[in-house]
């Protein structure tokens, strides 16, 4: 749970003094690591999260390590558990010493934070902040064949860190412009915020598979059997396929036979075979007797072991586009090609894959003997593979990318700087994607919005224990981008905010904020979004006082709150003897004077608020853009099948929204049950949840409507209710712009409505029935639709649209006829 979440449950969130205690202490340990010097003579290397000392960061450690021009530098390695890599780590120290922190420990947050260097293939915890003068090379490691970061429907999130990592990183390494175009612009979506290099040199971990004699004495130091043996080798390469850790034995029968049917295909005279199993199951196995005389030690790098191979038998691992450079066969052997797609799609698809796919026992035992015999050549589609993905793996990479990085001549290497596409740049915090009307508000906003002018980040503070605020950010436009807010708070804001929500003694949440240091948000900024700068920042939320203050660190054209309801009214709001949103509002409206606009969603709604919160900013700043739809994706949902049931004939009503006060369900009610005391056939659907459920539920058991009125909850589809249903009606004291009332009318069905203060500007064209906010007036109109339905009020489903998204550029001062020429960042490096 977010910190929002915590001021919110007040007494809920009290843990023991010795917890609290202990979580300030950390906190105020990452504080003062943070303010150590940096050493710009230290170089800190990880792999995998400090899984192995292997990889890309492995070969540019040796390289960097024997090259008498960087003699002046000191090495730290980052591993996990450095008992379980003794042997690896003396074998390394053959080439030069270095020191072992374990990654996590207080020892790993200081080398971390003080080293001149950061050299890493996947990526730093989340609590990691890049410091102003350190440099961070992101090596990566390979070509993705396998579906990745926003690429992955239905799981953007699965690549938070990642990306997080990128846009900290000074270089991306790249082994040619396919790759930076599927992985880096593509699937990470860094086009306009990412800030460094992206180097186009090749990949450092393939330059171990180049010379053949090295590689295998290298592998005989670590398997002595093959001391001696000169005859070829078959490499079983594949990747792991997501089966439980703890449970290697599904996984060990499935490599137990593919490895029978390579040997099935091999005179063990002339021919041996080895495996190389993933690193997440390699150490599972490696005591099992059906893998003792084949399995490669974790020790031995993968490209190692691509060196001595003849042939190469892989699955859908990446592995295969660092041996396309080696020109000898690949094989694929997807028997479970079908499922694994299921699980993890892939790019691109089997038959454009350079070596011959299988997927029986039988067809991988006759490719291996065809790929052995004399006579083999690479096919047009196998070298079409290595000119796309891997024209640069030449045993010559590290040298380059050392140049490049350690020597301070980039821009003599291929490459892309800062790639941008000349689109106008929205960082946008839009709340925690829980079911409610702000978030259907953005969500429809960030379809419409022209994403061929904008390009559109929104920041997600990630959960990960609430499907539904999963399936709400899965939900938005592909075309937007998601960074998500995970983990600690960076340095000392860490420490202060946990100060703030003290309960024992506790500072006024409004003022907490402000007095945290400018410092603090900065380091909390760039954790979160690296050195990516934007044009324009919208806290369309507009509750939280903490993610307002946040987004005041960048510098920027314009910032923008959006206020999408009375808020001084929301801010008296009672509940349950509570006034649940009083503290934060108030640090919000604290925060105004901060805000070139104060946004609310209709007109006569921005009057309520520049009147209700005068002393917060100058009368000027108050503006209005109004809410949008998506009419299309309205409509589709709408045409879904009835999912009440209800018999021919019954007059159907439905009222959507949270089951709060302001929302006057106790009104809607009582009017309904009068309206339809002599109307068997007339239902009442409310759609929502809220605080007030049980009282309403009681009500209307009080009133005898237990058959009539069904409070039916969160629902996964409103649209297909309220299409289905003859009339809306609205019972609310105070509102913005519901989006509830746009939505029924881009369904074309009637609204009925109480009379509130913004009520002239919720209707377009002033379209809807308006009645006064009582009982009997609400009770008449429902009766009157009862007997006639009600005409629709005019609405025009893609007149609407245009023009609230012409209020937003006016608001953000884009006019659409004065494009923005293209930066002049976006240029190649050397031809």
């Amino acid at each position: 749970m977010g910190l929002g979440g915590k001021l919110k449950q007040g007494s809920k969130t009290v843990r023991s003094a010795g917890s609290r205690a202990k979580r300030v202490v950390l906190r105020a340990a990452r504080a003062r690591i943070q303010d150590v010097p940096i050493d710009r003579d230290v170089v800190l290397f990880e792999s995998y999260g400090g899984n192995t000392l292997g990889c890309s960061p492995e070969q540019i450690f040796r390289v960097l390590a024997a090259d008498v021009r960087y003699s002046h530098l000191k090495f730290v390695w980052s591993l996990q558990e450095p008992e379980q890599h003794t042997a690896a780590v003396a074998a390394l120290r053959e080439v030069r010493d270095f020191d072992v922190v374990r990654r996590g420990s207080a020892e790993y947050l200081r080398a971390v934070a003080s080293a001149g260097y950061l050299v890493n293939n996947m990526s730093f915890p989340q609590d990691f902040t890049k410091r102003p003068g350190q440099v961070y090379l992101n090596t990566w490691h390979g070509v993705p064949l396998k579906r990745m970061g926003y690429d992955v429907v239905g799981h953007v999130e699965d690549g938070r860190n990642i990306v997080r990592n990128f846009l900290a990183a000074d270089y991306l390494l790249s082994s040619s412009r396919a790759m930076t175009e599927r992985m880096y612009l593509g699937a990470f979506k860094l086009t306009n915020v990412f800030e460094g290099r992206i180097l186009e040199e090749g990949s450092p971990r393939t330059d171990r598979q180049v010379d053949r004699a090295v590689a295998r004495a290298e592998m005989e130091r670590w398997m002595p059997q093959l001391a001696g043996d000169s005859r070829r080798v078959v490499l079983y390469a594949p990747t792991w396929r997501g089966a439980d850790y703890a449970k290697p034995e599904a996984e060990a029968a499935s490599l137990a036979a593919a490895l029978e049917a390579i040997k099935a295909a091999v005179d063990p005279g002339t021919t041996r075979v080895l495996l190389k199993a993933h690193q997440v199951i390699a150490t599972q196995i490696a005591g099992m007797e059906e893998f003792a005389d084949v399995l490669v030690p974790s020790e031995v790098q993968a490209n190692t072991a691509l060196g001595v191979a003849e042939v190469l038998v892989t699955d859908y691992s990446s592995i295969f586009y660092d041996f396309l450079a080696t020109g000898r066969p690949v094989i694929h052997y997807a028997p479970d090609l079908q499922e694994y797609a299921q699980y993890r799609d892939v790019y691109d698809a089997p038959e454009t894959w350079p070596g011959e796919v299988t997927v029986t026992p039988a067809e991988l035992t006759d490719a291996v003997a065809s790929a052995l015999r004399p006579g083999w050549a690479p096919s047009e589609r196998y070298l079409e593979a290595l000119a796309r993905w891997a024209p640069l793996d030449d045993g010559a990479v590290t040298p380059r990318v050392i140049d490049a990085v350690f020597g301070g001549r980039s821009a003599s290497y291929r490459g892309l700087n800062a790639p941008s596409d000349g689109r106008t740049k929205i960082l946008m915090y839009a709340g925690a994607f829980i079911p409610n009307g702000i978030t259907t508000s953005a969500k429809n906003l960030l379809r419409t919005i022209d994403h061929g002018r904008y390009d559109v980040t929104v920041l997600v503070p990630y959960s990960a224990k609430d499907p539904a605020r999963r399936e709400g950010w899965n939900g938005v436009d592909p075309r937007t981008r998601l960074l998500f807010r995970a983990g600690p708070f960076a340095g000392g804001l860490g420490a202060a905010l946990w100060r703030a929500v003290d309960l024992h003694t506790p500072l006024p949440v409004p003022h907490a904020f402000e007095d945290i240091e400018d410092q603090a948000w900065e380091t909390e900024f760039r954790r979160l979004f690296g050195a990516a700068r934007f044009h324009h920042v919208i806290d369309f939320s507009g509750y939280s006082p903490l993610w307002g203050r946040l987004l005041r660190v960048p510098l920027t054209r314009t910032r923008s709150v959006w206020m999408h309801n009375d808020l001084f009214s929301d801010a008296q709001r009672t509940v349950n003897g509570r006034q649940p949103l009083k503290r934060g509002l108030e640090g919000v409206f604290r925060q105004y004077k901060y805000f070139d606009s104060l946004v609310s969603v209709s007109e006569q709604l921005a009057d309520i608020n520049r009147e209700h919160l005068a002393a917060a900013a100058p009368a000027a700043r108050f503006t209005w853009v109004p809410n949008t739809v998506d009419a299309e994706r309205i409509v589709r949902l709408g045409a879904e099948p009835d999912p009440a049931g209800y018999p021919a004939g019954v007059r159907r009503f439905v009222a959507v929204g949270r089951l709060s006060p302001e929302k006057n369900h106790r009104r809607l009610i009582r009017a309904f049950a009068e309206a339809a005391a002599e109307s068997p056939e007339a239902r009442l659907d409310i759609l929502g949840d809220g605080p007030l459920r049980s009282e309403l539920g009681e009500l209307i058991t009080d009133l005898g409507m237990g058959e009539r009125i069904t409070l039916r909850g969160h629902v996964s589809n409103p649209h297909a209710w309220v299409a289905h249903s003859d009339a809306m009606l609205v019972s609310s004291d105070y509102e913005g712009q519901p989006m509830v009332i746009l939505e029924a009318l881009t369904l074309g069905k009637p609204v009925i409505s109480t009379r509130f203060g913004s009520v002239n500007s919720a209707f377009p064209e002033g379209g809807g029935v308006v009645v006064d906010a009582t009982v009997s007036a609400l009770a008449e109109a429902t009766a009157a639709a009862r007997v006639r339905r009600p005409g629709a009020p005019p609405f025009d489903v893609n007149k609407y649209p245009a023009g609230a998204l012409r209020r937003l550029d006016e608001v953000l001062g884009e006019a659409p006829e004065a494009p923005r020429a293209a930066s002049a960042n976006d240029k190649e490096g050397r031809a």
